[in-house]
């Protein structure tokens, strides 16, 4: 089994929090950073199965961190996950597991595809015994 730590980074507080709250949900370690140099710190300590990147991280660009990544041996095989739909899923999070849909869920089956790690327990988005769609 692969290491399940999660890097998440984003210049937003309510992103990461609720990110790493998502992957936490799942049984992965979610670490977080603000930056793209805090997120190459923070890499280099864990060795995170992927790097979850939601929007611009403070000063610039959202694929920083891939190219800081890339750019140490050590880092450069780490699986980059760009979140797109971020905004949606902090809201999904915010209105209870039970309202987390298709954002959450697609967010979740591209770290598990990365990270090769299949999920502990019961998802928090079955509904009445009915598996995730």
């Amino acid at each position: 089994m692969k290491h399940r730590t999660i890097l998440v980074v984003d210049r937003s507080v309510a992103v990461r929090k609720a990110l790493r709250l998502l992957l936490r949900s799942r049984g992965f370690e979610a670490q977080a950073a603000e930056t793209p140099t805090e997120a190459l710190r923070v890499a280099r300590r864990e060795s995170p199965a992927a790097v979850v990147v939601g929007r611009s991280p403070l000063g610039g660009d959202a694929l920083a961190p891939s190219a800081q990544l890339r750019d140490e041996p050590t880092l450069a095989g780490i699986p980059l996950i760009e979140v797109s739909r971020v905004d949606e899923i902090v809201r999904e999070i915010g209105d209870g597991w039970e309202h987390c849909g298709s954002a959450a869920r697609d967010l979740l089956a591209r770290v598990q595809h990365h990270a090769g790690h299949q999920p502990l327990g019961p998802s928090p988005f079955e509904v009445e015994g009915q598996p995730e769609a």
